[in-house]
């Protein structure tokens, strides 16, 4: 463990100072706390990995991520205004290989509180990746979706809030497995009455409201409540199946919105025109502050051609509300994500929602990805017993351009040759040092 801990110490030691550049201060906080808390609008992911045990009667965990840890800091603290906290450490899940057992990962990140508008959600991504090439990792893609949206799209549904999160947390099911699939899960989990068979005649009265089934459950039932609720509550569930059910053409409707919304996932300027035309008027500003973000990232020097807009993209976690993204790495790999979750604060006792964006990676799959990099062609130069210095003057224009070069006394098939005088032959054309561009350009090229 101590090794693995020594280990970290570069890479997190540039992290800290290159998120402090930003105006991002530590926050540390435990690596145990009460369950409850990651609990908070946590995704059925989350709680089906989150790694629990009691002491002192109290259900504890094992911390799976910062945010929850930083938002109720915030609360607690009454801190108002924007705030800019960075952490690393250890997180942890339970392992897929027992109940007994924990997974960790070393995560970083940070986490922007108070700072409204496109420019805190474009820092948050813009520090995310250059945090990763501040370790030498350049070779990513950025994928982005909007959970605002998404909602805003659903809005015209009139759909329940349960419902909602249900189609959003199954957009990934939507675009592999198609509408019908998604559409008998919500019979199954959402809209079947469980409670009791015997009751189901009782329900298809249109005039039973929640008194009147509470009677009925009252009579069917004799008396007894079930699981330890009482019988208000179960016929708030049953009614709310119930309403469900009824509103299955309206579920239908609003998942072939959602369908199409996933066949996307394009370069941001083709994605933006075939949003632009599906989007809803009172969804367009959303829309444009969305487009603003992205554009924001040209600010910090990050190429848009490697990002890429998938509408359907949707985080491990309930609590995000606007813009979420995925950073991946040549191979696929998944390196860390994040977005905004505005409304987390008030499930941790603020008064009204706080505008609230941030992201975490993992070290263990950024050294995963580095790892899995093809190595960076390495130019050969010639070197002959007439040409020292033009040799020599040739391999560090190349690295000063960023292109690895090595010299050599062997002549091979890619091979960069120069005379005293300072041409360069390479590919049967001719080049100069004293005028590198064209060289530095073709070589890049390659």
């Amino acid at each position: 463990m101590t090794a693995q801990f020594l280990d970290r110490d570069r890479p997190v030691s540039l992290l800290r100072d290159h998120m402090a550049g930003y105006g991002y201060q530590l926050l540390e906080t435990p690596v145990v706390g009460d369950a409850s808390l990651f609990l908070t609008r946590a995704g059925d992911r989350m709680i089906s990995r989150l790694f629990t045990f009691g002491r002192g009667g109290r259900e504890l965990a094992l911390r799976p991520e910062f945010t929850s840890q930083a938002a109720r800091h915030y609360v607690r603290g009454n801190f108002c205004g924007v705030q800019r906290w960075q952490f690393a450490g250890q997180v942890f899940e339970e392992s897929p290989q027992g109940a007994s057992r924990a997974c960790q990962k070393f995560s970083f990140g940070a986490e922007l509180f108070g700072l409204k508008g496109p420019a805190a959600d474009a820092e948050i991504m813009a520090l995310a990746l250059t945090s990763l090439q501040e370790l030498d990792l350049s070779n990513w893609r950025l994928v982005v979706g909007h959970i605002g949206l998404m909602r805003q799209m659903l809005a015209q549904f009139a759909l329940d809030e349960r419902t909602e999160r249900f189609l959003i947390n199954n957009l990934r099911n939507l675009r592999q497995h198609g509408t019908d699939h998604v559409l008998q899960l919500f019979e199954a989990r959402l809209a079947g009455a469980t409670e009791s068979t015997s009751l189901t005649p009782l329900l298809s009265a249109e005039t039973v409201d929640e008194t009147a089934l509470a009677q009925l459950l009252r009579t069917s039932l004799h008396g007894t409540a079930m699981g330890g609720r009482d019988h208000r509550d179960i016929a708030r569930r049953m009614l709310r199946k119930r309403q469900r059910m009824s509103e299955r053409d309206q579920v239908a409707r609003a998942m072939e919105l959602l369908h199409r919304l996933c066949q996307l996932s394009l370069p941001a300027d083709l994605a933006f025109a075939a949003l632009t035309e599906i989007t809803p008027e009172e969804a367009r500003p959303i829309l444009h502050d969305w487009q603003e973000n992205l554009a924001l990232l040209g600010s910090y020097g990050l190429s848009p051609e490697r990002i890429v807009i998938q509408p359907d993209l949707a985080r491990d976690r309930d609590y995000y509300s606007g813009m979420v993204f995925e950073i991946h790495g040549a191979d696929g790999r998944h390196l860390g994500g994040g977005g905004r979750y505005d409304e987390l604060l008030v499930f941790m006792g603020a008064p009204e929602p706080v505008p609230a964006v941030g992201f975490a990676c993992w070290l263990e799959s950024l050294d995963a990805a580095r790892s899995a990099t093809p190595a960076v062609k390495s130019w050969s130069i010639l070197l002959d017993g007439n040409n020292s210095f033009a040799a020599t003057r040739l391999a560090q224009l190349l690295r000063s351009g960023g292109l690895p070069a090595e010299l050599g006394n062997v002549l091979q098939a890619d091979s960069l040759v120069t005379d005293a005088d300072g041409g360069v032959r390479w590919r049967g054309q001719v080049f100069s040092l004293d005028e590198p561009t064209r060289l530095l350009e073709a070589l890049r090229r390659v």
